[in-house]
């Protein structure tokens, strides 16, 4: 049907050609099978690029969807990698503060005991100095009494 209304709209001295010869008709079927094979063809072509861009454009998408993730892996590390070091920092300040004061804390106990046994051997020549000045002074004390007892008698 619609081939009869597009032969009907074709000029009449091209109506009047086809009407009369069987071979125009050949001739408008294969212009409009050729007709239709160049657009037939040429829409392949078309629906062909279309794909191979949408395909490049999805993998170009998960590319840039891959690079974004391993960004972001990539900072997330950063953060925990950051935060492992202020935390080893912490912990590395907090061991020397504690090794310091128990290193003070044990100086002190030396110094104590130094001080301690010190305060002892001092102590000690200060009691054999009393008990040497106790020794003379009792001495003195019966030689006096002896040459007391020795005047009176």
């Amino acid at each position: 049907v619609r081939l009869w209304q597009w032969v009907s709209r074709l000029p009449s001295r091209l109506q009047k050609s086809i009407e009369q010869s069987p071979q125009g008709w050949g001739t408008v079927v294969a212009i409009l099978a050729g007709t239709w094979l160049f657009l037939h063809m040429r829409e392949k072509r078309r629906l062909a690029i279309y794909e191979g861009l949408q395909k490049r454009r999805g993998e170009y998408r998960e590319e840039e969807l891959a690079r974004m993730r391993e960004e972001i892996e990539h900072r997330e590390n950063a953060k925990k990698l950051e935060k492992q070091l202020k935390r080893e920092t912490y912990e590395a300040r907090k061991l020397e503060e504690e090794r310091k004061e128990k290193e003070l804390a044990a100086n002190e106990v030396l110094l104590r005991e130094r001080m301690q046994s010190k305060y002892h051997v001092l102590e000690e020549k200060k009691r054999e100095a009393r008990e040497l000045q106790r020794l003379e002074d009792a001495e003195k004390k019966r030689v006096k009494e002896d040459n007391a007892l020795r005047k009176a008698l």
